[in-house]
C-alpha cells in the first residue's frame, strides 16, 4: 500500500517538509512508499525549492541505508533488521507546477476578451469577478484569491496530462491524503476541486471514490506585514501608484473571514466525500512574516503547526480503511481531528508523545556524531578507532572531494535538520527574519554545544544517573559511545560492502540503545 500525498500551495509544501524531517528521524509509517504530488502555479516558490532539495537528499540517503535491510545486527541482545532513521521510502515527487506566466491572467483563461464570447457570459463574468481579479497576473499563484484559483486550477486539472496520469496511477489499495490551507489562494481553491475529481469524475481512472482518503486543512497561524510587492510593472490589489501600476498585496486581516466562509462550504458540501478530516492552526498566537507574494522570496520558516500537520499525515497512515464499504451511504460522515492551538503556553515540547520525542532526539544525536564526533574525534586519531578499521571507513569516506556522494547529501540534510529545529524554536538567521510567539523545542544548543556530550541538552529527557565510587555520576560518558560502537562492529559480521551503510547502522543502534536504556 502506498500513500499519495497531494500538497497544494505553499502551506502544503511546508507541511511536507516537516513530514520529511519526521520520517528521517525514524517515525514509523505503515505505507510501503510515500508518493508526494506537489500542485502549485508558483514554480519558483522558495519553500517548494527547499522541500524538493530536502527530499532529494533524503532519497539518496535512504537508498544507501536500505542496502542493509534484512541484515541482522544486535547490541545488548537487542536485534534489528532495519536501520531506524530514513526508514520510509519517499518516491520522487510528481510536480504539477506550471508557471503562472504561461496563463497570463484570468481574463485570458476564460476568454473574456475573445471576439466570439457570448455577451451574456461576459456579463456573468463581470458579476463574479472585478477588474482586479481579471487583470491579476498569475506569476506567483493566486495571492490569497481562491475565487481566481478555482477557475485556473480547474483549467489545469483538465489539461495537464502529468496530473491525469498521476491520478490514474493510484492503485485501489493506495491511500490518498490532501494538504491545503483554508485561508489562502492555491490551497483553498485546489482542495475542493481535487476532491470533486476523486469522487465524481466520470473518466476512467480518475475516479477514486473507493480509496481511503484523508485531508488536512490548515487554518491561519501567521500574519504578514502590510508592505506590498510588485510583479514586473504590476503591484497587487488595486491601489493605483503614481506611475500607473497596480498595487498587489496579501491582506492577512482577511484570513479569518476567508476561513469562516470556506468552513461553511466544507461542512455543507464535502463532509461525505472524505474519510478523515484534520484541522491544524493557531487561534491564540500568529507568527509574523514578511509580505511576500511568492517566488524565491517566499521561504517561510518552519512552524510547530506544520509539525502538527505532519503528525496528522502519520496518524492517517496508521488508520485502517474501515469506511470504504459505506461510501454509497449519503449519511456517512467524515471523522474529524482537531489540533488547533488555543492555549497561553508559548513553549511547546513533544510532551507525552514518546515516539516523536525519541525520534527527534535520535536524529539530533546522529547529527552530533556525524557532523562533530566523526571528523573531530575519530577520523583524526592514529590509529583509527577499531569500528572504523573494522568497516574500512577512512577520511576519504567522509570527504566531499572524494568519489563518495553520500557524505555530501548526508551533511546537507543534517544541516537542514538543524535549521528546521532552530526555526521551530524561533531562532532567526540573517537570511530569515520572523517572530514566533509560540515555539517548539526539543534540544537547546545554546546550553550544550554540539561537539560536547552526545546525550545532553534535550528537553524533558536526561541521562540516567548511577552511584559510583565518588557519588552520583552520569550514566553515559564520551568513551562509552565509542566503546559501544567498537563492540557492535566487532560482534556483527556484515557482508554489505558499502562503508556508509554499515557506519550509519552501527551508530544509530548505539544511539537507540542510549535512548531506550540510558535516558529517562
Amino acid at each position: 500500500m502506498n500513500l499519495y500525498i497531494f500538497s497544494i500551495g505553499g502551506s502544503g509544501v511546508r507541511v511536507l517538509h516537516s513530514l520529511t524531517m519526521l520520517l528521517a528521524a525514524g517515525i514509523k509509517m505503515q505505507a510501503a512508499k510515500v508518493i508526494p504530488v506537489i500542485i502549485d502555479t508558483d514554480e519558483t516558490n522558495g519553500n517548494t525549492t527547499t522541500t524538493l532539495n530536502t527530499i532529494k537528499n533524503y532519497r539518496i540517503i535512504c537508498d544507501t541505508i536500505k542496502l542493509m535491510d534484512g541484515q541482522k545486527t544486535a547490541i545488548n541482545k537487542k536485534q534489528v533488521t532495519k536501520t531506524s532513521i530514513f526508514a520510509t521510502e519517499i518516491d520522487e515527487p510528481r510536480i504539477i507546477t506550471i508557471s503562472g506566466t504561461n496563463f497570463g491572467d484570468l481574463k485570458t483563461i476564460v476568454g473574456e476578451n475573445a471576439s466570439d464570447i457570448d455577451p451574456e457570459i461576459k456579463k456573468v463574468l463581470r458579476i463574479l469577478y472585478n477588474n482586479e481579479n481579471l487583470d491579476m497576473p498569475l506569476t506567483y499563484g493566486f495571492i490569497g484569491h481562491p475565487n481566481v484559483g478555482s477557475v485556473v486550477l480547474s483549467y489545469l486539472f483538465q489539461k495537464n496530462e502529468e496530473f491525469r496520469n498521476t491520478i490514474k496511477g493510484i492503485g485501489s489499495d493506495d491511500k490518498i491524503f490532501l494538504i491545503s490551507s483554508i485561508f489562502g489562494g492555491t490551497g483553498a481553491a485546489g482542495f475542493p476541486l481535487l476532491l470533486n475529481i476523486f469522487n465524481n469524475s466520470k473518466e476512467t481512472g480518475l475516479n477514486k471514490k473507493n480509496n481511503f482518503k484523508g485531508a488536512l486543512s490548515v487554518i491561519p497561524y501567521y500574519g504578514v506585514g502590510d508592505n506590498s510587492h510588485s510583479i514586473g510593472n504590476d503591484i497587487l490589489d488595486s491601489a493605483k501608484e503614481g506611475d500607473g501600476s497596480k498595487l498587489y498585496k496579501i491582506d492577512s486581516s482577511l484570513f479569518d473571514a476567508k476561513t469562516f466562509a470556506a468552513q461553511l462550504y466544507y461542512d455543507n458540501y464535502i463532509d461525505g466525500d472524505i474519510d478523515i478530516m484534520y484541522y491544524v492552526g493557531d487561534k491564540k498566537y500568529k507568527s509574523q512574516y514578511a509580505n511576500s507574494l511568492g517566488g524565491e522570496n517566499q521561504n517561510n520558516p518552519a512552524h510547530v503547526v506544520e509539525v502538527y500537520g505532519a503528525l496528522s499525515i502519520i496518524h492517517f497512515d496508521n488508520q485502517k480503511p474501515e469506511r470504504i464499504s459505506n461510501k454509497d451511504d449519503s449519511n456517512t460522515d467524515a471523522k474529524y481531528s482537531n489540533s488547533i492551538l488555543n492555549s497561553d503556553n508559548t513553549k511547546l515540547t513533544a510532551g507525552k508523545n514518546e515516539e516523536l520525542r525519541n525520534s527527534l532526539i535520535r536524529l539530533w544525536m546522529f547529527r552530533r556524531f556525524y557532523i562533530n564526533y566523526l571528523p573531530k574525534k575519530y577520523l583524526d586519531k592514529n590509529p583509527l578507532p577499531s569500528v572504523l578499521q573494522q568497516i574500512g571507513y577512512t577520511e576519504n569516506s567522509y570527504s566531499e572531494n572524494g568519489t563518495q556522494t553520500f557524505p555530501v547529501n548526508m551533511k546537507a540534510f543534517l544541516n537542514t535538520y538543524k535549521e528546521w529545529a532552530e526555526q521551530l524554536k524561533g531562532i532567526a538567521t540573517s537570511e530569515t527574519r520572523f517572530k514566533h510567539d509560540r515555539t517548539f523545542l526539543f534540544v537547546d544548543t545554546s546550553v550544550i554545544p554540539d561537539d560536547e556530550c552526545i546525550h545532553d541538552g534535550f528537553e524533558e529527557y536526561k541521562p540516567k544517573t548511577a552511584k559510583g565510587l565518588f557519588g552520583i555520576k552520569a550514566g553515559i560518558v564520551q568513551s562509552d559511545f565509542l566503546g559501544s560502537l567498537n563492540k557492535v562492529a566487532l560482534k556483527n559480521d556484515i557482508t554489505i560492502a558499502d562503508v556508509n551503510t554499515k557506519l550509519v547502522r552501527f551508530a544509530v543502534q548505539v544511539i537507540d540503545d542510549i535512548i531506550n536504556n540510558k535516558m529517562n
